[in-house]
């Protein structure tokens, strides 16, 4: 299954870009659920805010430069990625907590 390895990346994405996902509070203690993780994610790609990233929205994305294919993070029939549904895919893959550090 190909969804291992594109929220693996994200994480390296994550992990590289501490200081936004943890919101610029400034505390490198600062740790973040698999849900906020998730979120950050699913917001970098939908640049509209309207909780459904399509393709276009995807490649216009900062996260494109990490992963290169729309279609490794799953689209549904209709070609869209949706919020829920990504991120609960996120968090059934990755239930423990991030620190940044």
């Amino acid at each position: 299954m190909k969804m291992p390895c594109v929220i693996l990346a994200f994480l390296l994405l994550i992990s590289s870009t501490s200081s936004g996902v943890a919101g610029g509070c400034g505390r490198s203690d600062h740790a973040q659920s698999s849900q906020e993780i998730a979120e950050y994610v699913f917001g970098q790609m939908d640049l509209n805010n309207d909780e459904v990233v399509d393709r276009s929205e995807f490649e216009k994305s900062q996260i494109s430069e990490m992963i290169r294919s729309f279609d490794a993070l799953q689209p549904n029939a209709d070609d869209l990625l949706m919020r829920e549904i990504f991120i609960g895919i996120f968090m059934k893959y990755h239930s423990k907590n991030y620190t940044n550090s």
